[in-house]
């Protein structure tokens, strides 16, 4: 998993404690992994997905 490049573009993009459905794009765009993976990354550092369909980024 690329935590690290996820943990440095959610830091740079301004995401703290949650995250919109868009700007989760964003990071998967930014950093190329799977949508899977900011998911997982979001669920580990306590970071609420919202305004997104469910199962998105599961």
């Amino acid at each position: 998993m690329s935590n690290g490049k996820i943990a440095q573009t959610s830091q740079s993009t301004g995401i703290v404690s949650e995250i919109t459905c868009p700007q989760a794009f964003v990071v998967i765009k930014k950093v190329p992994v799977f949508p899977t993976e900011p998911g997982q990354y979001c669920v580990s550092h306590t970071i609420r997905i919202y305004g997104c369909q469910p199962g998105c980024f599961r």
